[in-house]
């Protein structure tokens, strides 16, 4: 499946599949790496760990997975996301949560082998409620992966510095 490893996506996968506790595993990289091998690392970890469903948390209009890759693997796919407008982008067939992640009362009687996201995690206010609930809707094999910008690169510092509704304004003007 992978021509190169350069992404260290072989050996990343094995040590997440020897783990005996469930201890966090960081995986450190350099961020061109990681944000164009991501898709391609939870590829390696789907077929690994056969995961067949999966919830992409904050993917709103943008899912990391597209519908014809999830047809054929036969995974069960949902987005969840606080913006029903953002949920309203992506296409029909995929089945679609308005919720925040990072709620105290998020319930979700769903349960996903493998949970994912990517850009998200900076925007949650309560970093111990976001865990608290992604642990609540994951298997006990399962495994929640987050794509984020680390303290002080520009995407944390513009996402820390402007009011949360100018994305959506900035986006409004160039994508329509």
């Amino acid at each position: 499946m992978f021509g190169d490893d350069r992404y260290g996506i072989h050996q990343n996968i094995d040590l997440l599949k020897k783990r005996k506790s469930m201890q966090p595993i960081i995986i450190f990289g350099k961020s061109n790496d990681a944000w164009s091998g991501y898709t391609q690392f939870l590829k390696g970890l789907i077929k690994k760990n056969q995961v067949k469903s999966i919830c992409d948390v904050g993917g709103g209009a943008n899912p990391i997975f597209d519908l014809e890759y999830l047809v054929k693997q036969d995974i069960k796919y949902t987005l969840l996301d606080i913006s029903a407008e953002e949920l309203n982008k992506a296409p029909e067939e995929y089945h679609k949560i308005q919720a925040d992640i990072s709620a105290p009362e998020l319930s979700i009687d769903l349960r996903f082998d493998l949970i994912v996201s990517k850009m998200l995690a900076e925007h949650i206010k309560d970093a111990a409620q976001f865990h608290k609930n992604i642990l609540s809707i994951l298997n006990k094999s399962g495994f929640a992966v987050h794509f984020f910008p680390t303290l002080y690169t520009l995407p944390f510092v513009v996402n820390r510095l402007i009011p949360e509704s100018l994305p959506k304004k900035i986006i409004k003007i160039f994508c329509t």
